[in-house]
């Protein structure tokens, strides 16, 4: 709370993020009327943003986006570029990892990652996440969500008075969930939209977005959802590596339950794609080997500039 009060006493902004959390209860002496259940409550966190977005470009959209086509998507040449060097400094930290020859480029990594990355935006995007009670509540029930935007009005009351700041119908507080809790939000708004009480109508609760908390699961659901054959052992395949490495659990037909272990096998695949189309390239027939084409012998006696940039170069090659 103090923390909260202190950000909005600095004019700093949060907002309030929420996802249900579900859990098992199990009973000690299991019959009719005692048995396990599932229960649903509800978790939120106040995120509060360190610096403003002033200077950042106002350019918006410069066409409608009824009126756009398809080839308006697609990269242009110089988008191309950047995306040519973004894969040949991933390609960089594998080979670094399992190639002997590569080892001594590891301090590379770093430094062509940072020129990528423009600082304002590191420096930008700090912020301070600030847990709040977990309520006793189901998003699945509308009169439990209209209880818990009740909370979030109260906790808007409470920072801003204690802060001795104005709340008025111009404060707004960004608030947010998955595409459920976003939907649940906006039905439970609705539903008050006619309150007597301002705070009752939830102004203050604007706007109301989604937040990409799966979108980590859903792209390797699909990575999956593609690639992964249960009834395939042949050498290469994802479920065929599975089998021989002894990843049982690494149920690719049940990603979402089983995230780290189909992420770890996911990982370990794609690496060993690039490690071996690497060798392939550079003309290597172990780990350990020296390169025979495509490298330059003479590296080592470059210097650091030198090496950053044919290392850089040879594995934009090797992305082509």
């Amino acid at each position: 709370m103090k923390d909260l009060v202190d950000a909005a006493k600095d004019g700093k902004t949060f907002r309030i993020i929420g996802d249900n959390v579900n859990f098992l209860v199990k009973a000690s002496h299991q019959r009719h009327e005692s048995a396990n259940h599932m229960e649903h409550w509800f978790a939120s966190a106040a995120i509060v943003q360190h610096h403003k977005f002033s200077e950042l470009s106002p350019i918006t959209p410069q066409k409608n986006l009824l009126e756009v086509n398809p080839e308006d998507f697609l990269p242009l040449s110089d988008d191309w570029k950047v995306l040519r060097k973004e894969y040949a400094i991933l390609v960089l930290g594998v080979v670094c990892r399992f190639l002997k020859m590569f080892s001594g480029f590891k301090s590379l990594v770093q430094p062509l990652t940072e020129e990528l990355i423009p600082t304002h935006y590191d420096v930008q995007m700090k912020h301070t996440v600030i847990p709040l009670p977990v309520l006793p509540k189901n998003e699945q029930c509308y009169s439990d969500v209209v209880q818990i935007l009740d909370s979030y009005e109260e906790l808007i009351n409470e920072v801003y008075t204690a802060a001795g700041k104005e709340i008025d119908e111009n404060l707004k507080v960004h608030i947010g969930g998955d595409q459920l809790t976003r939907e649940r939000f906006s039905g439970a708004k609705r539903l008050r939209k006619h309150a007597v009480v301002e705070s009752e109508r939830f102004t203050h609760l604007s706007p109301i977005t989604f937040e990409l908390f799966h979108l980590q699961i859903t792209i390797l659901s699909l990575f999956y959802k593609l690639l992964y054959k249960k009834d395939s052992v042949e050498f290469g395949t994802l479920h065929g590596e599975k089998v021989r490495l002894s990843r049982t659990d690494a149920n690719g037909e049940d990603v979402k339950n089983h995230y780290d272990h189909c992420k770890e096998l996911a990982v370990s695949l794609t690496d060993s794609y690039i490690v071996a189309a690497a060798m392939e390239h550079y003309g290597m027939e172990t780990l350990g080997s020296t390169p025979t084409r495509n490298f330059d012998s003479s590296i080592n006696e470059m210097s650091e500039d030198e090496k950053k940039t044919f290392i850089l170069h040879s594995l934009e090659k090797f992305v082509d």
